[in-house]
């Protein structure tokens, strides 16, 4: 078979077909009613978002577009500002997940009393827009005076739990994800040792307990399947009904671009 002399005519085609089929598994992993997501569910996620937004499929197909895709997300800047000015908590998580039919946002944790942490609240969080250079560098998590990026969390965990990718060179701070990992767990009810120092019960039907830290997995692939090109969500999500759109409807390519439905048969 002959192969088409223009790249990216190529790339595009195979980078749109490849979106609308991880947009459809990742809608299927973690859009769940009233149910609890699954560790393997969560360990499938983060593989896709990886090669998405650390790996570089997302940015290749950005190039492509009139218009990049952006993010919805919660607007973590005015809490990094606070946590930074007060220095009274020692955990943060931003979340924006649905756990059990509730949403579930900005789990924090202070070793000051109540009436002695001026921080609180810290809610409720506006929801913006990001381009997806500022997407992947959000600060999302923070432990012990430090903060970790989307992508620092997607690849943490794309690493422990993915398989598909694993950092032969563990860089210094998959270590201090361990360490929040310890401290935060989450789950369903019962006398179980979570050994964790900090245990919410998320999931009352859950029988698995997991790690914090992949809430934030949950929560940034509830924003890629909603990214926004255009003026077009790729996943609209409503209280009674959700819906996938077809992306030869919502993409708008740069002049010179084909989308084409198959390859040539010569």
């Amino acid at each position: 078979m002959a192969k088409d002399p223009c790249a990216g005519e190529d790339t595009f085609t195979a980078l749109t077909r490849l979106l609308y089929g991880d947009v459809q598994t990742l809608f299927e992993l973690i859009i769940k009613h009233r149910c609890p997501i699954s560790e393997a569910n969560i360990r499938a996620a983060s593989t896709i978002l990886r090669r998405w937004l650390v790996d570089g499929d997302a940015k290749r197909l950005n190039a492509q577009l009139l218009r990049p895709m952006e993010f919805s997300v919660l607007h973590t800047a005015p809490v990094v500002e606070r946590v930074e000015v007060t220095r009274k908590i020692d955990f943060f998580l931003t979340a924006g997940v649905m756990m059990n039919g509730q949403p579930v946002q900005g789990i924090y944790h202070s070793p000051f009393k109540t009436s002695e942490n001026d921080v609180i609240p810290l809610l409720p969080m506006s929801t913006v827009r990001m381009g997806l250079k500022e997407f992947v560098g959000q600060r999302r998590l923070y432990y012990q005076g430090r903060w970790f990026t989307t992508e620092e969390i997607i690849r943490y965990v794309a690493n422990k739990l993915g398989g598909n990718h694993y950092d032969a060179d563990r860089p210094s701070f998959y270590g201090q994800l361990d360490q929040v990992s310890a401290f935060m767990r989450y789950g369903g009810p019962g006398d179980v040792d979570s050994g964790s120092e900090l245990y919410l019960v998320l999931e009352p039907d859950s029988a698995e307990i997991i790690d914090g830290v992949h809430l934030e997995v949950v929560a940034a692939a509830a924003s890629f399947i909603q990214a926004i090109i255009g003026d077009t969500k790729l996943v609209t999500l409503t209280v009674s009904k959700s819906s996938l759109l077809n992306p030869r409807r919502w993409m708008r390519r740069k002049k010179g671009v084909v989308l084409i439905d198959r390859a040539s048969d010569d």
